[in-house]
């Protein structure tokens, strides 16, 4: 990670609001990939489609500093990844994905064993017909040339918008299959699930349920194609 990356992280003052609106976002300079950050985390995440205050804030504070879109894209989908993989139960925000911004695991969560059929899951979701994600790979090819680090700050938040969309889309297009995606969520939380109450329960659930999702698509990953 470089240089910059790494200074430029640092916590800031809490306080409760909404990320601004758009009209007020427009007037700052990096207002473009500010908006691709929210969204794209909205996108990993679920949930409220904006920022807390202190995430806002500490956005315009990476953004400014010199944090590039890229950098920050990369960090979200590593640290969605990590928290299924070892089922991390703290909330999804921008605080948390500090550690994969400095190239660092992602925050840790004390978590439980799995236990048997709750680390099974308890859905069938083999028959679900996934979303072809053909065309749009074949577009980001060509669009890049074999190399997504040529391109430049527009043209990334460009592409990464059609990836995000296909997320957004390929989502409410299972929207039949949710609540198997959900209970399969559930069963791979195990033990962890009884350490969260029922809000932050189904909100880790749709997190998790869109990760694995979001997981059948590598080419799309900021790793991927977007490089």
């Amino acid at each position: 990670m470089s240089a910059p990356v790494a200074a430029s992280i640092a916590p800031l003052a809490s306080n409760a609001e909404r990320m601004p609106s758009t009209a007020a976002a427009e007037e700052h300079p990096h207002a473009d990939a500010a908006e691709e950050v929210r969204a794209w985390l909205v996108t990993a995440r679920g949930g409220a489609p904006f920022l807390s205050g202190s995430d806002s804030r500490r956005l315009e504070n990476w953004l400014d500093g010199g944090v590039g879109v890229r950098d920050l894209l990369r960090a979200i989908d590593e640290t969605a990844a990590h928290r299924r993989a070892k089922r991390l139960r703290g909330p999804f925000s921008l605080r948390s994905i500090e550690p994969a911004l400095r190239g660092g695991p992602a925050r840790a969560t004390p978590r439980l064993p799995r236990t048997g059929a709750q680390a099974l899951g308890s859905a069938p979701t083999a028959d679900i017909s996934w979303p072809d994600s053909t065309a749009l790979e074949e577009r980001l090819k060509q669009r890049t040339g074999g190399d997504p680090a040529s391109l430049d700050d527009s043209s990334f938040l460009e592409l990464s918008a059609l990836v995000r969309v296909f997320f957004e889309q390929a989502w409410a297009g299972l929207a039949e299959h949710h609540a198997s995606l959900l209970a399969e969520a559930l069963g791979q939380l195990g033990d962890v699930a009884d350490l969260v109450e029922q809000d932050g329960r189904a909100a880790l659930c749709e997190e998790y349920a869109r990760e694995a999702l979001r997981s059948r698509y590598p080419l799309l990953r900021t790793g991927g194609l977007l490089g």
